[in-house]
């Protein structure tokens, strides 16, 4: 199998190339070729500057212009011309909590909430209601009640698992969670198969808004070094989810930048998707 093609910024400019293989010897090639121009101990601080790698001293430290700080730092610019010193310390700080703090539990938090609505998605056609939500009652109560059935039960707490997972996601991102609590309500083991298929809907919905509000606060944080530092916010698991789910993940973050462009744009909550936005498979 012939390698993939690679696009890969470097020095400010973008290349494409035969593999990754090609990709990263011509960033090494290019690395070499800046720091070579430095003193050694200048070499290591300017590659750790310029991967948001260590805190940028202040004061004294850059007061003089040949200090091997103020050098790194220039070497770093050159390295990456996105990197800049006033920038620095918000960025850093950015980096660290979407790798390890608030944000990257709430990029979790939103993975999380993909299983768990695949796994409602299962039960809710366990249920293998009726479109007469008035007939399912009977025959799940029935079924649940004197045959000992465990799929209502079991279909409610996958939804209970989602609206927890998903409220804790809102927390997480300064979503309003009474939107949640709002979608909880409106679920119920006796509607039809349409009905329970438009609340998991409307449940990605839910959720879209707040991966467009994580992306968009990273974004806003690193500015034009975004790129050069990409978040995974949907894991491999989920993409497993979403097909499942009959959803293609370009179509979830593309709804996630509907909701932040309307957003931004009507200085508002963010607007509700039509349900032909999801592309089925």
């Amino acid at each position: 199998m012939a390698d993939q093609q690679v696009t890969a910024t470097i020095g400010g400019q973008t290349f494409t190339f035969p593999n990754q293989q090609a990709a990263d010897s011509a960033r090494r090639e290019f690395e070499n070729s800046v720091l070579e121009r430095y003193p050694p101990n200048v070499r290591n601080l300017a590659k750790q500057l310029v991967g948001y790698n260590i805190p940028l001293p202040q004061g004294f430290a850059l007061a003089r212009p040949n200090s091997p700080w103020n050098l790194a730092a220039q070497a770093a610019s050159e390295l990456d011309p996105t990197w800049n010193a006033m920038e620095y310390q918000t960025r850093l700080q950015a980096l660290r909590n979407f790798r390890s703090g608030n944000d990257a539990e709430a990029i979790r938090s939103f993975n999380t909430v993909l299983g768990h609505l695949s796994s409602m998605k299962k039960s809710g056609e366990a249920l293998n209601n009726t479109p007469i939500t008035g007939l399912n009652k009977v025959i799940n109560y029935i079924e649940q009640h004197s045959m000992d059935d465990p799929r209502v039960n079991r279909f409610l707490t996958d939804a209970a698992a989602v609206a927890s997972e998903l409220t804790r996601a809102f927390r997480l991102t300064g979503g309003a969670e009474a939107d949640v609590q709002r979608w909880y309500q409106g679920l119920n083991p006796n509607l039809g198969p349409n009905n329970i298929r438009s609340g998991i809907d409307e449940a990605i919905r839910l959720l879209a808004t707040r991966i467009a509000a994580s992306r968009e606060k990273y974004k806003s944080a690193m500015g034009p070094a975004a790129d050069n530092f990409p978040i995974q916010f949907l894991y491999p698991d989920s993409m497993k989810a979403l097909s499942e789910l009959g959803v293609k993940p370009e179509f979830l973050l593309g709804i996630a930048n509907q909701s932040a462009n309307s957003q931004a744009s009507a200085g508002g909550g963010p607007s509700k998707p039509p349900l032909s936005a999801f592309e089925r498979k």
